[in-house]
């Protein structure tokens, strides 16, 4: 797609591992995580075929009912156990819904991942056009994942009728099985 300013405002792609027990799915299972305007695709990267999808949509593999916005940008994929595989993404939609994904190894698609609206951020005004940012901090003794998120619209931003904020939520969910 392009943009108001004649650049390209598609997402990009991510890329990384997710293994699923379809035999369809290409050795060594290799993905590409798309988001695509109306939610999350996960293709085979050597075939292009729709392995996973999830959006607000019926059709879907995992139907987000919640989500009220645009996907505008792409998730953020994380492998948290160091076995070379996807197993958790964020990403938030136009309207501020900052969604978490729990990918496992599945027999089948149905089964692949899980999801959940984690916080809603903004007073409705702001838009969220970037992919959250993610790190690991140590709180209480504990990691937890931190997701940092800004809102703003990237083709106006100087717009000064709108107020756009800086979050950070803490994903307190499996932090003991964070690595370091």
């Amino acid at each position: 797609a392009t943009g108001t300013q004649g650049t390209d405002s598609s997402p990009e792609p991510v890329v990384g591992r997710l293994s699923t027990s379809d035999p369809a799915q290409s050795s060594p299972g290799w993905v590409v995580m798309l988001a695509n305007g109306q939610g999350l695709q996960v293709l085979d990267a050597e075939n292009g075929r729709v392995l996973w999808s999830a959006s607000a949509d019926d059709g879907v593999t995992l139907p987000l009912r919640e989500l009220s916005g645009a996907v505008e940008s792409p998730p953020r994929a994380l492998d948290l156990d160091g076995d070379g595989h996807i197993d958790r993404a964020y990403l938030v939609d136009s309207k501020g819904g900052l969604w978490r994904f729990d990918f496992v190894r599945a027999e089948s698609p149905a089964e692949l991942a899980s999801a959940r609206r984690i916080a809603r951020l903004g007073d409705g005004s702001q838009q969220f056009q970037a992919s959250p940012d993610v790190s690991i901090a140590r709180l209480e003794g504990r990691n937890h994942i931190a997701i940092a998120v800004g809102s703003g619209r990237l083709d106006r931003p100087h717009d000064a009728a709108t107020v756009d904020r800086a979050y950070v939520i803490f994903d307190r969910g499996r932090a003991e099985e964070l690595l370091v």
